[in-house]
Order: C-alpha cells, then structure tokens, then sequence
C-alpha cells in the first residue's frame, strides 16, 4: 500500500500559453524505480537500479503510466493541483494495482486562496 500525497504546481512559461493564459489540464503521468540490493541472507555485491521513468533515449522496455482525466481541468499557471495518491494491489488479481486519486484545483488570487470541488479519480492498472 502506497499512500502519498502531493502538490503540483502548474507552471508554464508565458510564450507556451494559449490566448486569455488558460491551460488544460488533462492527466497525470506516472514511473517507478526500483533498487535491487539483495536480501539479509544474500546481499548484492552492488545496488542495480531499474527506472521506468520516461527517456530521451527509449532506454525503458517498460511504459509509462498515463492517468487521464475527464473532464478536463482549465488551470492557469501559478495554480496548483493538490491532493493524495493511494495504490494497493488489486484483491482479485495480484497483477493489477488499484489508484485512487483525491485531489482539487488551487488558484491563488488578490491574496485569497481559491479551493475547487474535490475531485475523485480512480484507476485499475497492470
């Protein structure tokens, strides 16, 4: 069980914007590195890193895993995404991982912070 939570800030620059400054804002991606140092019993020599994360080279047999959202959110940069990511094994099949994303829109404007409606996003992945 992974339970983790996190804050994106959204911040693009200005030449990358679209007319009126609004952005949409449409999934989140998703990697994971693992080390292999061996056990108590048996440790290894050297720790091995396998990434997954994304690269420029295509030096991952493994993808990355795309969470989209419907609908989409429109965000301005200089807001931010805030919430909680928790991921357990599915019950039923142990090859599949079961995410839930809780999270909500955070503009910051005239010195008031600005709260969106939660949102709640879940997801069964292999």
């Amino acid at each position: 069980v992974l339970d983790e939570k996190f804050v994106l800030p959204i911040d693009v620059a200005e030449d990358d914007m679209s007319p009126g400054g609004v952005l949409s804002f449409d999934g989140l991606a998703g990697w994971f590195d693992v080390d292999f140092a061996g056990s108590p019993q048996n440790p290894a020599d050297s720790v091995v890193q396998l990434t997954t994360a994304p690269d420029s080279q295509g030096a991952t047999h493994w993808g990355q895993q795309g969470f989209f959202l419907h609908p989409v959110m429109a965000v301005n940069s200089g807001d931010e995404i805030r919430g909680k990511m928790h991921m357990e094994r599915n019950k039923e099949n142990h090859r599949l991982m079961d995410v839930l994303f809780d999270f909500s829109h955070v503009r910051s404007q005239d010195g008031q912070e600005y709260v969106g409606p939660p949102r709640h996003a879940p997801y069964c992945i292999e």
